[in-house]
């Protein structure tokens, strides 16, 4: 058998601690605790995070907060002590675990959201208390309390939101009760919103990434028939473009994390999770369980995503799940 050096140009050293900057493929012997390793690439993967105390679906539609600073709020459940189970509490995750905060002035679900724990934004929404209601109201969070800010220009739900909370985006969405689709897209500066040029066609309950001059969509419902989605939108803070379809059946419910050039998204109804590069789509490590419609938040290499909806258990889940992306490290071989 030819030799490691023979086939990788490289020796296998003998150190006493290891390198400091290892190059990818290099493979070294630790003398001092008797153990083989190498420079490798470690794969994405999810682990289990701390549950969050309400379990709940349709919460807040865009990226809130990172991976150990993320934030949930409002939401929908089969069961729980408020009217018709729909739900205003706010949590935050420092990583570990989930504590709530003081709730959203108003019981709401299927709203948008944008920001971090400390700087976030919901806007729009529905209750099914009587009678139903679709809010144009939106609330702004300093990480202690919500305070209400400027109205969109008219009530509706399952919108699109990215961007901060001084440069959020709301787009497509739709009323419920009766129901109509939205293709509209607006713009808030912190205080108020403005109008911006319309989707191509209706969408609604779609995942979204991104900031104001550089966000995406994706999957979700789409036009008066409300067919699943495969379609991938780009906004780049005056128009839309299309870009490449998804590989997969979709489904809305989506959530993304991370920007319009690396993003990861999860929450389809299975436990599919893609990767887009601002380009191409790819499929990445699946989640144990599915999360429609959560709680997501941080980047394409460190995230979350809580609660939602396990379609194919048809359980409304508390779970959280923290996802590592890719990445270059150091490993022990083995024979296995």
């Amino acid at each position: 058998m030819a030799a490691y050096k023979t086939l990788k140009g490289q020796s296998i050293r003998q150190v006493a601690q290891d390198p400091t900057n290892p190059v990818l493929g290099e493979i070294w012997y630790n003398t001092t605790i008797g153990v083989l390793k190498g420079y490798k690439t470690i794969s994405a993967a999810w682990a289990s995070g701390g549950n969050l105390n309400t379990a709940r679906y349709l919460l807040q539609s865009g990226t809130v907060g990172t991976q150990t600073a993320g934030l949930g709020f409002g939401g929908y459940s089969a069961s729980g002590a408020t009217p018709n189970n729909t739900y205003a509490v706010t949590e935050e995750y420092n990583g570990t675990s989930w504590s709530e905060q003081n709730d959203l002035p108003t019981i709401k679900s299927r709203h948008g959201g944008c920001g971090t724990q400390t700087a976030a934004v919901c806007f729009g929404g529905f209750t099914p208390l009587g009678p139903n209601t679709n809010y144009n109201t939106t609330e702004e969070y300093d990480g202690s309390s919500w305070t209400a800010s400027g109205n969109l220009s008219e009530g509706k739900a399952y919108m699109a939101g990215f961007g901060i909370q001084t440069a959020a985006v709301s787009a497509g969405g739709m009323t419920l009760n009766p129901d109509s689709q939205k293709n509209g897209t607006e713009e808030y500066d912190g205080s108020s919103w403005t109008s911006g040029n319309n989707m191509p066609t209706f969408y609604r309950n779609i995942g979204s990434v991104g900031i104001l001059t550089a966000g995406v969509t994706t999957a979700g419902k789409k036009g008066p028939s409300s067919a699943d989605s495969t379609d991938t939108l780009e906004y780049d803070g005056t128009n839309w473009t299309s870009g490449n379809a998804i590989p997969l059946s979709p489904a809305p419910g989506t959530r993304g994390m991370g920007t319009q050039t690396d993003a990861i998204f999860a929450g389809f109804p299975s436990t599919n999770v893609l990767a887009y590069d601002g380009t191409n789509w790819s499929t990445s490590a699946s989640t144990s369980i599915s999360h429609s419609t959560g709680s997501a938040g941080g980047t394409a290499s460190s995230g979350l995503i809580a609660g939602g909806y396990n379609a194919p258990a048809s359980a409304i889940l508390n779970a959280t799940e923290e996802f590592t992306g890719a990445f270059s490290g150091t490993a022990k071989i083995t024979t296995s």
